[in-house]
């Protein structure tokens, strides 16, 4: 529900109006990149600074819709462009494509967030880090790409530590006691273990600190341990250098040092809020700072330019003339033959374009849809099987928004959309609808209500 309520939160209108331009000016961007990879150094300035003119007009766009954590995204391939252009990073086909795959990664974020994902730009990071290695930058971390304002602190409730006095030299020692072995351990039970150990010696420390910020810092902190300790996220060398640091911390605090480093805090605020189910004090963080559902658990995977682009586009292409031609053959009447061809050709077309995104089950239902269609133009349609086709038809729509991650029973739904509609064409009784087929017909029923509405509303425009 977490994810949910965060992509409820996002209005996509203001993306929607102006996702256009965004891909056109990265696709400019792109050309030119291209463009300078093949060129002499003398010819690449100039085609590399209307590569980054386009760039920054998309960057801009979105900082004024909104989109959270891309700023960070963007300015990283504006920095690379900027290496390219002052001769500091050779402008070759090998690092101009690190910038093109980020650019592929960026646009189908977007369309996700279009298609009503939740606004987690840490799924950019595998693309971002990228960028930022080929500067040759040494710190990149999955938290810069964290949305989060700490320009006003949130109210948190007490620890249950005691303020008083607390021995930051024995809460050091116990905890340098468990770091060595935690960062040796080759299992995750051991490493849990020690990670208890850690979190246990910094347990005190926040309860003791008389400002604000100093509490939500080893909050935080305490917190990360925490969700480490109860394997709520995998170890890998981000965790590792975190505790590193918590331990250095600790030795600046012993001698008095009262900093409490914000790129720390960071970090720390980044892994809770990617714990599964985090424990009470992670989750008081998380809702304390807008951050349930804002970072996957598998954010260091790369999710983009797994799919082909244009056999996307064809696809989505060809669903669009599927749609509207079927609403013409199923309209009163005798339907057209050039209608119902091209009906057919769109479906080969989609069925095609499925295949080579590698998803054969879906392939599969738009042959099944093609030869019920055709059946039930011989036989004769009735009202059953229009809604049911136009039900498929949001099926396969749906499923094209979920081509990255289709979900484990997929081949089973599709399998089930295709024999309803070929006992239907067929004039037999169908197997009976899953739930969700039934979801899917009250959306159908749903649109047919608003579009007879809008009909009604622009005839009334047009009489006035």
């Amino acid at each position: 529900m977490t994810t949910l309520n965060r992509s409820s939160s996002f209005d996509t209108g203001p993306l929607s109006w102006v996702i256009g331009e965004i891909r056109d000016a990265l696709t400019r961007a792109a050309t030119s990149l291209r463009d300078a990879a093949g060129r002499s150094p003398e010819a690449q300035p100039t085609l590399l600074l209307h590569a980054k003119s386009h760039l920054h007009q998309a960057h801009g766009a979105l900082q004024m819709v909104d989109v959270e954590g891309v700023g960070v995204f963007t300015a990283a391939a504006e920095a690379v462009l900027d290496r390219f252009k002052d001769g500091q990073l050779a402008c070759n086909a090998e690092s101009v494509q690190v910038v093109l795959d980020a650019f592929g990664a960026l646009g189908e974020y977007l369309d996700e967030l279009l298609g009503g994902a939740p606004q987690q730009p840490a799924r950019l990071f595998p693309y971002y880090r990228d960028m930022v290695e080929r500067q040759g930058e040494t710190k990149v971390h999955p938290a810069d790409l964290l949305p989060l304002d700490l320009s006003v602190l949130p109210e948190l409730p007490a620890t249950d530590t005691a303020v008083g006095e607390v021995d930051i030299a024995a809460c050091r020692a116990h905890f340098e006691k468990a770091l060595l072995p935690y960062l040796k351990a080759d299992d995750d039970a051991a490493r849990r273990a020690q990670a208890h150990d850690m979190a246990a010696a910094i347990a005190p420390i926040a309860g003791a600190q008389e400002s604000a910020r100093a509490r939500l810092f080893w909050q935080a902190l305490h917190a990360f341990a925490t969700v480490v300790a109860d394997g709520q996220i995998a170890t890998d060398l981000y965790v590792k250098q975190l505790f590193g640091q918590i331990n250095l911390q600790l030795r600046r605090l012993a001698k008095g040092q009262q900093d409490s480093p914000e790129t720390m805090l960071r970090d720390a605020l980044f892994f809770v809020a990617a714990a599964c189910a985090p424990g009470p004090e992670a989750g008081a963080l998380r809702q304390a700072l807008g951050l349930d559902g804002a970072v996957p658990h598998d954010y260091a995977e790369r999710r983009y330019g797994k799919l082909d682009p244009q056999a996307l586009k064809d696809a989505r292409e060809a669903l669009a003339r599927t749609k509207s031609d079927w609403d013409l053959i199923a309209g009163d009447g005798k339907p057209d033959a050039a209608i119902e061809n091209d009906f057919n050709d769109a479906l080969a077309r989609l069925a095609g374009a499925s295949d080579k995104l590698g998803a054969p089950a879906l392939a599969q239902l738009l042959r099944e849809l093609g030869r019920a269609a055709g059946d039930s133009v011989q036989s004769g349609r009735d009202d059953q099987f229009g809604l049911e086709m136009a039900a498929a038809m949001l099926f396969v729509e749906n499923s094209l928004d979920q081509l990255r991650q289709l979900p484990d029973d997929f081949s089973q739904n599709a399998e089930a959309v295709g024999a309803r509609l070929l006992a239907l064409a067929a004039g037999e009784t169908p197997p009976d609808a899953p739930q969700w087929q039934g979801e899917l017909a009250r959306q159908i029923q749903q649109g047919q209500t608003v579009a007879v509405l809008a009909g009604e509303v622009k005839a009334g425009l047009r009489q006035i």
